[in-house]
């Protein structure tokens, strides 16, 4: 145990360890790492279960087709009579992405029209202004989020058209003024984006108002923007500018030409069926507000039968609904002919609470298709919620699975190296046992090459009548017995033992012990303890059947927890690892 370089003190064994990972452990946070990881992926194969058992109705069918399509597909059922529910149902589909958590501009655009046509529809073909007011004013918010501006005048418009005709079913107050200021803001912003087929649409709603309420002075400045625009090729505006022409005519007393007028805008009307018809509808009661102005009733009666048969023809309620009113107040207060008048207010009436309450005993075909629409629209916008989630976890799970691989590769490599560290301390660990004779025969050298440091614990002993000479033979005698004694690895053996041994008082072995080791009593014990356990465990042949607490036992320890702390603070290593590394090395 003297002072050579092929001797490892126990201080030289701390510094030349490294802490061994317990391999088993890793394995087991790696396995609950990647469970943790695969158990939150079941709501995406749940999500997509659930899509797979639905059945293919025609809106799953439909839903398969793209956004562009199915927009085209609208504006085309609405060319032809009886194929709104069509219309309405492609509609849907389209403003139904905005729930598969898509956040593309061309594809909100899309949502936007969808659900601007939609808010359409149900005003003038389902008479469900709450939902009508739900789809425009969402399809407004998008519009301001995304900067959609040129929807912005379609929205409005359509607004003021439900506003409307609100209004006119409760018989709001001041009705033509506050309809006339409606009709101003889409006006406005139509302007702003060059939207020409709107802002033409928009003064013919905003004229008829003004028209039938005596404001035509209000609208002045529209009507100038309106003469003012250069574009002849669009049919709104060539309806807006006969209108405004017309209202000239009227204003400076030319009733015929203003009439003719009415007529000519009665023929520019669109390519689509609706719009041809709702045109020349409104055209139409443009032309009677205009002949009831004049006092020319019986023209403007037989005129509002032409609108009343049309627009019975074609469900159009609204329509029909501005026929009876106009009727009633004809008749109550011009003609005074009260039996037609209460007629036409029972007319209105029903109209009214047919609109309100939808008739479910007429519209029991429309009721059913409303309901397995709006039944699809939810399931759909489940799906849709189902596979935001499943996206989610997906890359949760797919984020977490990296963090546990990086880790994992981390761990890899930091075990490799304290592998391979740990198998050089091995190395050194058996070249020590190996070596053990040579120790012996050097250990006597050991006072020579410490003398410098025997200096320092002289004070400590200044006085003790001990020579040098005396002390040489003791440590001699102190290592024979530490060296040959079985008594070294009993659990009894104690200073004042391996005092006896050597034939010697207590505090002179003690004093020894201290110059000429530079440690205490049980440093030195566990010193060779530890040794001759690193000896026992590497020699299989003889001391293969004991575990680690066996082992640990018969070198003189009594608990393994002490014993695989001393272990690990003078080797470096547990003693289970190595044990592992010894029977790696036989095999």
């Amino acid at each position: 145990m003297a002072g050579n370089a092929d001797y490892m003190t126990p201080s030289a064994y701390k510094r030349g360890g490294v802490n061994l990972l317990d391999i088993r452990l890793c394995r087991w946070m790696v396995v609950a790492a990647l469970f943790l990881a695969l158990g939150m992926s079941p709501p995406c194969v749940v999500a997509a279960s659930q899509g797979r058992g639905l059945q293919p109705s025609v809106y799953e069918r439909w839903s398969r087709i793209d956004a562009d399509s199915l927009l085209n597909r609208a504006e085309h059922y609405l060319e032809r009579p009886n194929m709104q529910d069509s219309a309405l149902l492609c509609y849907t589909i389209v403003a139904n992405l905005y729930y598969h958590d898509s956040r593309d501009e061309r594809v909100i655009r899309q949502v936007v029209r969808a659900m601007t046509n939609l808010g359409m529809m149900y005003t003038h073909f389902y008479y469900d202004y709450s939902k009508a007011q739900a789809y425009l004013l969402q399809a407004h918010e998008l519009a301001e989020n995304y900067g959609i501006k040129d929807a912005l005048p379609y929205i409005s418009l359509n607004q003021a058209k439900l506003n409307q005709v609100n209004w006119s079913i409760l018989q709001v107050d001041d009705f033509d003024r506050k309809a006339v200021e409606t009709f101003k803001q889409p006006f406005r912003e139509a302007l702003a984006a060059g939207e020409w087929s709107i802002l033409g649409a928009v003064f013919t709603g905003l004229a008829m108002n003004a028209l039938e309420g005596g404001l035509l002075d209000s609208i002045r400045e529209e009507m100038a923007v309106i003469d003012t625009i250069r574009v002849v090729d669009n049919p709104d505006m060539r309806r807006a500018k006969c209108f405004s022409r017309a209202i000239k005519a009227y204003q400076e007393e030319k009733y015929d030409s203003a009439l003719a007028l009415l007529r000519e805008m009665e023929t520019h009307s669109g390519k689509k069926y609706l719009s041809k018809v709702t045109s020349r509808l409104y055209a139409k009661m443009i032309r009677y507000s205009l002949l009831f102005h004049l006092h020319r009733y019986d023209e403007g009666l037989a005129l509002l039968e032409e609108v009343e048969k049309e627009a019975r023809e074609e469900k159009l309620h609204d329509y029909l609904l501005e026929v009876y009113d106009k009727r009633f107040y004809y008749y109550k207060n011009v003609a005074h002919d009260k039996a037609l008048a209460d007629k036409n207010h029972l007319l209105l009436l029903q109209m009214k609470d047919q609109i309100l309450t939808g008739d479910q005993l007429t519209n029991m075909e429309k009721t059913r298709f409303l309901f397995e629409l709006h039944k699809s629209e939810r399931k759909m916008q489940e799906m849709a919620y189902e596979q935001r989630i499943g996206r989610r976890v997906t890359w949760l799970t797919a984020a977490l699975l990296l963090v546990v691989l990086v880790t994992l590769a981390i761990l890899c490599v930091h075990y490799l190296k304290m592998r391979r560290k740990n198998r050089q301390l091995y190395a050194r660990v058996q070249e020590l046992i190996a070596s053990e004779q040579k120790n012996r025969q050097l250990a006597m050298l050991y006072e020579q090459s410490v003398k410098g440091a025997e200096e320092a614990e002289k004070g400590k002993y200044a006085k003790s009548p001990m020579q040098e000479e005396d002390k040489s033979d003791l440590l001699h005698r102190i290592f024979i017995v530490m060296e040959t004694s079985e008594e070294v690895f009993g659990e009894g053996f104690t200073l004042d033992r391996l005092s006896e041994l050597v034939g010697d008082k207590r505090k002179n072995v003690s004093q020894v012990i201290n110059e000429k080791y530079h440690t205490t009593f049980n440093g030195i014990l566990s010193d060779y303890r530890i040794r001759e356990a690193c000896r026992r465990i590497s020699d299989t042949e003889h001391y293969g059947n004991l575990t680690i607490e066996g082992i640990a036992q018969s070198v003189g320890f009594k608990s393994r927890t002490n014993f695989a702390s001393v272990f690990k603070r003078y080797t470096g290593l547990t003693p289970s690892a190595y044990q592992r590394m010894t029977r790696e090395e036989k095999e």
